[in-house]
């Protein structure tokens, strides 16, 4: 499979010192004429191209190597992150860019049991082990890795090609296995990572008007101040080119009945990428006006970071252009409402309690601006957002309700990187980041249980991550409290949910309620203030 990886950037912060390099590094194959049966891609070599043109272009990135076709080999990558490794300086920034196919592998010395493989035009391939050895030769203060990646194959609608190949692997003698996100061998330390996809979704590119991989394309156009600026300080830094890409990825790959999120993680945080190298003064925000603000909640169970944007990246200017946001979250309504269980004398002391509507509000850069919160029903919330996310009910005083969630519109947000905060009663702190555009679609899903509590997100898929198994029946044996999501059918992206789970090591999935499939991994780890993801990998249909 064409695992894209497109961009490390190393980087710099807001005091760039002028006489700091730029560099960009440069592969990208399109297996034309390769011996080892590698299946050929389209557009891997156009992106390389790209990319270098807009680096310089838009990024004063002067000194750039590219090696496109037969020149992208694991030899000639180790080589040249080694020449770059004995120039690259502290505060440089450089490049690296990788457009080809990639595989994930079974290999039984690894936490999760896989590995990813970037393929060479020939072989020998070159593991994500291998690379991470191979980056650490680059000194810049600040590292970001960029994979456009697809992990399996299909194709995702006509004029579109999945940059990927291949099943995802499954223990000798087992009928499927479960991975779970989080618990392989940490690489790449320290540096700050991008994808154009999620870890179990196919990156694609697309023919015609494109002709590009989508996140390339976007990301390249993210990199143009005039789109990516989302503060207007001149500069353009590496959140908010992928803050600005992000969603316009996603949008397209909806529109070819495709699923594809691009990713962050790490610290990208003031690194300038293109346009002014320094970023010109911008006036701090002014603190807005709040009417008959609420109260502070008293949030329980510490913090969740998911995403925190630090002091580096420039920040939002409170004169500039202005947009509004929508936080959806699954805050739920009640007060009363959550896991409950058998015991009499618990049920009757909550009985006891007031049913109020929770307290729940959202800092953007630590402000607060005009907020009106609603309250969605689960149908609403997968309208609002297309995620099916199960909310269950609550019982109080003999009578059972729906829950519902909360949604949060604030309005006269300055454009520009936001940190958010989301501040709930009962609910641990959630800190997260969004790109805030003047007049754009600002949303963002935030994802949280209960204090004390933990999450579980995941697909279940047929053989590869291009074959998601829809309406499929998910059950966990474990969860037994009244009113507990414990079972439902897939979505037809393959998405389950269980929400506000207590947390444990020992929790596990069946795919089937009526068979007993026997998975290479069956003990999931759920941790308080956490979501799980997992993901289910079945080479029989079961329970059909």
């Amino acid at each position: 499979m064409r695992l894209k990886m497109l961009v490390l950037l190393f980087g710099v912060t807001a005091a760039l010192p002028l006489q700091a390099a730029r560099y960009a590094i440069i592969f990208g194959t399109n297996y034309t004429g390769n011996t080892a049966d590698i299946p050929p891609l389209q557009l891997c070599e156009a992106d390389a191209r790209l990319m270098e043109r807009t680096l310089r272009d838009q990024g004063q990135f002067t000194d750039a190597r590219v090696l496109l076709g037969t020149q992208v080999t694991a030899s000639a990558i180790q080589s040249t992150l080694a020449e770059f490794g004995r120039k690259v300086g502290g505060n440089d920034t450089v490049v690296i860019y990788f457009s080809g196919h990639g595989t994930t592998q079974y290999n039984a010395s690894t936490k999760n049991k896989t590995e990813n493989t970037l393929i060479m035009f020939n072989r020998p391939h070159v593991t994500d082990d291998t690379l991470n050895g191979w980056v650490k030769q680059i000194r810049s203060k600040k590292t970001v890795l960029i994979f456009d990646a697809c992990y399996s194959g299909g194709i995702a609608g006509k004029g579109n090609q999945v940059r990927g190949a291949g099943d995802i692997p499954v223990p000798p003698g087992e009928s499927g296995t479960i991975i779970q996100d989080g618990d392989e061998n940490a690489f790449f330390q320290g540096k700050a990572i991008i994808g154009s996809s999620g870890h179990n979704e196919t990156s694609i590119e697309i023919g015609g008007m494109i002709n590009h991989g989508i996140f390339t394309y976007y990301f390249s156009q993210g990199l143009t101040p005039r789109n990516g600026d989302l503060n207007g300080d001149g500069t353009v830094t590496v959140l908010e080119a992928f803050e600005w890409s992000r969603k316009r990825v996603s949008d397209h790959a909806r529109r070819v009945n495709h699923v594809q999120n691009p990713q962050i993680s790490g610290n990208a945080s003031g690194i300038f990428i293109s346009g002014n190298i320094t970023p010109a003064p911008i006036a701090p925000p002014q603190p807005p006006v709040i009417e008959a603000p609420l109260p502070p909640p008293s949030p329980q169970g510490g913090t969740v970071v998911i995403e925190t944007v630090d002091t580096s990246e420039p920040q939002p200017t409170g004169e500039g252009p202005q947009g509004n946001v929508e936080i959806i979250t699954t805050v739920l309504e009640s007060t009363v409402a959550g896991p409950t269980t058998l015991d009499p004398k618990e049920a009757l002391a909550r009985n006891k309690l007031p049913n109020e509507t929770r307290k729940v509000k959202v800092l953007l850069s630590e402000q607060e601006y005009p907020t009106t919160v609603r309250w969605l029903s689960q149908t609403e919330l997968k309208a609002i957002t297309g995620e099916t996310i199960p909310l269950g009910s609550y019982t109080w005083r003999a009578n059972s309700r729906a829950n519902k969630v909360a949604m949060l519109q604030l309005s006269g947000v300055p454009a520009g990187i936001h940190e958010v905060e989301l501040l709930a009663d009962g609910y641990p702190r959630v800190k997260s980041q969004l790109g805030v555009e003047a007049g754009g679609k600002n949303q963002l899903l935030i994802v949280t249980s209960m204090a004390k509590y933990g999450t579980i997100r995941g697909k279940v898929f047929f053989r590869n991550f291009g074959t998601p198994m829809r309406n499929h029946p998910v059950w966990m044996p474990q969860v037994r409290s009244p009113n507990q999501i414990f079972k439902m059918n897939t979505t037809a992206d393959g998405s389950f949910w269980f929400l506000n789970l207590p947390p444990a090591s020992d929790y596990y999935i069946k795919p089937s309620i009526l068979e007993d499939t026997p998975l290479g991994k069956k003990k999931i780890v759920v941790k308080a203030g956490q979501v799980t993801d997992v993901d289910v990998i079945l080479t029989r249909a079961v329970g059909r």
